[in-house]
């Protein structure tokens, strides 16, 4: 390919793209609702909190943290990542 064959097909698709309308773009994100998630962990009962929320439509990927922690972090189902419970790590520095 010679560069000026390169250097007008580039700026030919640059201009279609700048010149089309994006409607389907508009609707796109209308048909979507903002989705606000929350990730807390470890409330032990140091919170000491009086007052709280309840959440009628939370989920979490499996019951246990470390599990939810995998899916949360990699995007997968424990299914998948194959973990199911809680994983005993090594502790730097503990001999």
């Amino acid at each position: 390919m010679k560069r000026r064959n390169f250097l007008l097909g580039s700026a030919s698709v640059f201009t279609a793209a700048c010149t089309t309308d994006l409607h389907w773009l508009k609707s796109l994100k209308k048909q979507y609702p903002n989705v606000l998630m929350l990730i807390v962990d470890d409330l032990n009962s140091w919170t000491g909190a009086t007052q709280g929320t309840t959440f009628t439509n939370a989920h979490a990927p499996a019951p246990l943290c470390g599990p939810s922690r995998a899916s949360i972090m990699t995007g997968l189902a424990p299914t998948t990542t194959g973990i199911y419970g809680h994983i005993h790590d090594n502790k730097i520095g503990k001999r």
